[in-house]
Order: C-alpha cells, then structure tokens, then sequence
C-alpha cells in the first residue's frame, strides 16, 4: 500500500527533513523551499524584479546555450542541487556544460555556474552571501555569480585552487565568464536602477 505524501507548508520551516522526504514531498505552490542543515527552509515567492532579473540573465544563457550546444549542455532555472546529505539547494540559474565523461543525474550532478539573485532582506543575503557562498565553494561549483540589484553589484567568484576569488561588477561592466568563452552580458539593463 503506497505511503501518503508529506504536503510541506511555508510554516513548516525549521523542521526537521532527511533528503529523501525533501525529495517525495508534495510543496504548498508559490513558496521556494531548501533544506540546510537538515532542516527546512521556506523562502517567499520571487516578486516582480526578481523574475526579470532571473528572466534577462537565463535568455542570454539560453541564447549562448543554442549557439554553443559543444560547450553548455544545460541551462535550468530553480535547479535543484544537493550539496551534502543534509543540505539541497535550488539556485535561482545552473549551467552545466558538456563533458565526454559520465556525470550523475539531477540532483547529485554539480553545476560548473551558478547564479543567484539577492532578494530584499538580511535573511536572503546572509543565504546568498555566505552560507551558499561556503556551500558553493565546497561542492566545487567553479563559478558562483551573486546578482545583487538593491546594490547594483554583481559579485563573481570563480574557483580556483578550492577557493574562490572574487571580483565585483558595477552597471557599467560587462560579464564574462571563462567558462563561456564569447558571452557577454551588458549589466546595465539588469542591475542599472
């Protein structure tokens, strides 16, 4: 006989989850969920700003994906990745390149990038900013991009040795990554006011 599905709920935050009910858990819609530390993370909807931000950075992935199919393999918003046994992430972009060897499934295969999109709180940074910076970091993501419009910044840390290096764009910079030879991103219209 089939178990029932645990239905997870915006005030069910805190509690305690393994990764398997985390992964056979029906979701209240609307609301973002993770797992850190084994417990569960409730975050608000994404509001207007943040999908557009998301929306104009995923097109100039996907454009360059479809240009480039020899180098990117998949662009997925809100990708689900698992960074340990008690800790899974959905970053907001994942881009996971080409590669000749086999690699694992969803969501134990790591992104090569990562980026993120400060949403308005002291909450939400210090997830972006630090937690997910060290998680990042240890899992071996190789580029991490921090998208922060409140502070028209974009923080990139690229992996190097084990550690990230970090350099900060302002509106008027273009990105670019040496993981996506030839993209460039003009940051204005996406962190410019």
């Amino acid at each position: 006989m089939p178990t029932a599905s645990l239905t997870i709920r915006p005030t069910d935050a805190g509690t305690e989850l393994t990764r398997e009910e985390f992964a056979e858990a029906e979701f209240t819609e609307g609301y973002r969920y993770e797992r850190h530390e084994g417990r569960l993370v409730a975050m608000p909807p994404p509001g207007h700003d943040h999908h557009l931000t998301t929306g104009s950075i995923r097109d100039y992935l996907g454009a360059y994906r479809l240009a480039h199919p020899e180098v990117v393999e998949y662009v997925v918003q809100d990708s689900w990745t698992s960074v340990d046994e008690n800790t899974d992430r959905i970053p907001d972009i994942a881009v996971y390149l080409k590669s000749t060897e086999a690699r694992p499934r969803l969501p134990d295969r790591v992104p090569e990038l990562v980026c993120e999109i400060v949403s308005p709180g002291w909450e939400n940074r210090r997830r972006d900013y630090g937690e997910k910076r060290q998680e990042y970091e240890r899992l071996g993501v190789r580029e991490y991009v921090i998208v922060d419009r409140h502070d028209q910044r974009v923080t990139v840390l690229q992996l190097v040795e084990g550690k990230y290096h970090e350099q900060l764009l302002k509106p008027a910079d273009i990105y670019r990554s040496p993981l996506l030879p030839g993209l460039e991103i003009p940051l204005q219209p996406i962190i410019g006011g």
